[in-house]
């Protein structure tokens, strides 16, 4: 996902092994959706975002997922990741980006 337009590579009901934490019972790999966001140079980050969040409301509406259970990659193994979002201190912005496009989803 970038700016421009959103991929599916996986469906929503197939393990990913995005979360960086095996088999583990529990984690984000067995239990998670998998997002990516890609940052590239000529892109814009804060539209990627805004289309981060709106896939974000949109796969917790159609899977009933809370917002508490939207984690980062961080979460399950520790990686730095999503890394801009953790170096600029952005990541409680895009929960509150995620609450707001969930709102004009009900």
């Amino acid at each position: 996902m970038d700016d421009k337009e959103i991929f599916r590579h996986i469906p929503d009901n197939e393990i990913a092994w995005h979360a960086g934490d095996g088999r583990k019972e529990g984690g984000g790999n067995m239990n998670g959706i998998g997002i990516e966001i890609c940052v590239n140079r000529n892109s814009d980050f804060n539209t990627a975002l805004k289309n981060a969040a709106w896939l974000v409301a949109t796969l917790m509406k159609k899977h009933n997922i809370a917002i508490e259970n939207v984690q980062q990659h961080h979460f399950f193994n520790g990686k730095n990741c999503p890394e801009i979002m953790r170096r600029q201190g952005l990541w409680d912005n895009f929960i509150a980006m995620c609450r707001a496009e969930f709102a004009k989803l009900s």
